[in-house]
């Protein structure tokens, strides 16, 4: 989970949301400003001489009432935040389940080739056998031809079956959000980046 792109998206998604949830509630807190100033004049107003000043001003600023704008828009974007939320429990359930696929695909495979390869070999030596057999008249040509039928049908299940095992460790290291990593694959620089980023923000 934590390695896969899509949960690192959906997750990132999400914080964003809260930041944007967090912006907007402060609309209701109070703002408070600090003005520092100094002024130097000579000849103000027509006056000879120099007039100097300093200042210092707290100002406070509270929004009491703005027309409901600041609550629709909290409301607004915590609906965003729970909408990430449920997209980061999807993601879960797709990546969990995408995983257990994959695994059993692979699991299923690594199970039947075993049997299919014997099937091969028994195959051959039956074929191999009838030859012999045919050469010398104890058996015929329809059976000679059966054997090839079966050991062509053996060779192409265990041949599916083997190209499954691929295709399954694959779609394993896929739904695991490695495939790049385990084909050694270089991700752009601007995925990388995406990803520092994400990082750092969390």
């Amino acid at each position: 989970y934590n390695q896969h792109p899509t949960l690192r998206s959906a997750l990132a998604d999400h914080e964003a949301s809260l930041a944007q949830e967090n912006a907007a509630k402060s609309a209701f807190h109070p703002r408070i400003d600090l003005d520092l100033g100094a002024s130097a004049n000579n000849n103000l107003d027509g006056e000879p001489g120099k007039d100097k000043g300093l200042y210092a001003m707290f100002r406070l600023q509270y929004n009491l009432l703005n027309g409901g704008a600041d609550m629709a828009r909290v409301e607004q974007i915590e609906h965003l935040s729970e909408q990430q939320k449920e997209l980061i429990n999807r993601a879960k359930r797709e990546i969990g389940l995408d995983v257990r696929l994959a695994w059993n695909a692979l699991v299923n495979a690594n199970n039947r080739l075993p049997g299919l390869q014997q099937r091969v070999e028994a195959a051959e030596k039956t074929r191999e056998a009838y030859a012999s057999q045919f050469r010398v008249g104890q058996r015929t040509l329809v059976d000679l031809l059966d054997t090839e039928n079966e050991l062509l049908s053996a060779g192409i299940e265990y041949t599916e079956v083997y190209y499954d095992r691929i295709y399954a460790c694959y779609w394993l290291m896929q739904s695991m959000g490695k495939l790049l990593e385990t084909m050694a694959i270089e991700q752009r620089e601007e995925a990388i980046t995406v990803a520092n980023q994400e990082a750092d923000t969390e």
